[in-house]
């Protein structure tokens, strides 16, 4: 009986592993970065993470990111002409957003905005930082100079996949067919 209880749980666990234990998937961290933009200036890229988690290092200080515009264009309250964007930081970066106070005629530059099933347009901004900004509330913001897209935003359909639920739904018929073999058992020995 010991051995019998002890066999399923072997058969169970190696189950388990098998279905849980991912395939080892082709690497794409040694892919080459075509998309490398030749900047002739003196203003080196800042990290959207770095800006956000910054000291008083950055402030004032003229810096340049490149993220996915994110959310929605809100209209600067009492201020013509301006609007704000929220940028996010690249896939494969440490996730971080900075909001952009840019002008109309930059905003129009951004066609898609990311969200779901929406990948939003790339773009580099250059422009002063500010940490605490006195124009806006002591809000963290960089005040575009500059805005060039990168790359131009795209809509995708996300498909439903049943793959990720399978392991599970295996070893829950798993486990109650243990639970109804262990109850039948049990009855006998009554």
């Amino acid at each position: 009986m010991k051995r019998l209880r002890l066999i399923a749980g072997i058969a169970v666990v190696a189950l388990a592993l098998a279905f849980a234990l991912p395939a080892f998937a082709k690497d794409d961290e040694n892919a080459v970065e075509t998309g490398l933009i030749p900047d002739s200036s003196f203003i080196y890229e800042t990290s959207i993470y770095d800006l956000q988690n910054s000291d008083t290092y950055y402030e004032g200080q003229t810096v340049q990111v490149t993220g996915e515009v994110v959310g929605d264009l809100i209209v600067a309250e009492g201020e013509e002409g301006r609007k704000w964007i929220s940028v996010d930081s690249l896939e494969g970066e440490p996730a971080a957003s900075v909001q952009v106070y840019v002008s109309d005629e930059q905003a129009a530059l951004i066609d898609t905005f990311g969200r779901y099933e929406r990948t939003g347009t790339t773009v580099s901004v250059t422009g002063r930082f500010h940490l605490v900004c006195d124009q806006h509330d002591g809000l963290s913001d960089i005040h575009a100079t500059s805005l060039s897209v990168v790359q131009q935003g795209s809509r995708h359909h996300t498909n439903f996949s049943f793959e990720p639920f399978v392991p599970a739904l295996v070893l829950v018929f798993a486990g109650l067919g243990l639970f109804w073999w262990y109850r039948r058992k049990r009855e006998e020995l009554r």
